[in-house]
């Protein structure tokens, strides 16, 4: 029994040994420093034009539109497979990602509010509400091709994969809002009265204090768990480094519609003045969707 027990722990830490090592060749993803958090540095210094925070927009709405259902076919995958430590923490992170019971403070509503909001006062933009999203004109095919991958990882039958792609999604998650919170909403923070930035900046204050990065520790936990092999190892970050990849490409469009968007309207600086203002307010931009 001992023997067996013994045999038992030691596999156990080479199955530990192995994912860590199959793990670091994944961190070292180009996700995780995409030349797009470059380039977005680069505009939080000087500024950006309406239509590339238009396009960013809604790409980051449709992209992120999936979120809770996503993780909530983890939550169907885990009951049906009596995984009840995985169960446990996706079931909190839905808690959370659902406002834990109010309706204002749900992700979701966060999300609109914040990003039609900054986009109303910011940079003079017709309001497209989370609903509408699909309506918009200005989705690219990198941000189609995302969502429908993103959908096949999550309905896979094999429960692995769909827990590498939770692990995928929630390990990039912590760097991509806090690039996109210093670069195109931080930078603009005098455009703001009467405490408005504040309501804005908290769908992004809700997932870095602490939390967005202890759903990617417990979606870590969730896909080792999930190996009693090294072949389930290969499964489950196979899985991972696929959801890295759909989230890249989708960087690589907004980089290279960025670029083409450079000189297209109204130039919006990041200093605000009475002059920025007077012109940020008469833009006329064509109504969304």
């Amino acid at each position: 029994m001992n023997e067996m027990m013994s045999s038992s722990l030691l596999y156990s830490q080479h199955l530990k040994y192995i994912f860590q090592k199959r793990l670091e060749k994944i961190l070292v993803h180009r996700v995780f420093s995409h030349p797009f958090f470059s380039y977005l540095r680069d505009l939080s210094k000087r500024g950006m034009t309406a239509k590339q925070f238009y396009i960013y927009r809604d790409n980051y709405l449709f992209r992120t539109f999936n979120t809770i259902p996503s993780l909530s076919y983890v939550l169907i995958k885990a009951a049906h497979h009596c995984d009840f430590r995985t169960l446990a923490s996706v079931g909190r992170n839905l808690y959370e990602e659902t406002g834990g019971g109010i309706s204002k403070e749900s992700h979701s509503f966060l999300l609109d509010h914040s990003h039609n909001t900054h986009g109303e006062i910011v940079f003079c933009l017709e309001s497209l509400p989370l609903k509408n999203i699909h309506q918009s004109s200005v989705i690219l095919d990198e941000t189609y091709y995302f969502v429908e991958e993103q959908q096949k990882l999550y309905t896979s039958s094999h429960y692995g994969e769909v827990l590498g792609a939770m692990f995928g999604q929630e390990m990039a998650a912590d760097s991509m809002l806090r690039v996109f919170y210093q670069t195109l909403f931080l930078p603009y923070k005098r455009y703001y009265s009467d405490g408005k930035f504040e309501d804005v900046q908290e769908y992004f204050l809700c997932h870095l204090n602490g939390v967005e990065a202890r759903h990617g520790q417990d979606a870590r936990e969730a896909a080792f768990r999930f190996c009693q092999n090294e072949q389930d190892v290969e499964i489950v970050l196979k899985a991972t480094n696929a959801f890295l990849d759909i989230q890249a490409s989708l960087w690589d469009g907004l980089l290279m519609t960025f670029f083409e968007s450079a000189n297209d309207g109204v130039f919006v600086p990041v200093m605000f003045t009475n002059e920025t203002l007077h012109n940020v307010s008469s833009i006329s931009y064509p109504k969304l969707g």
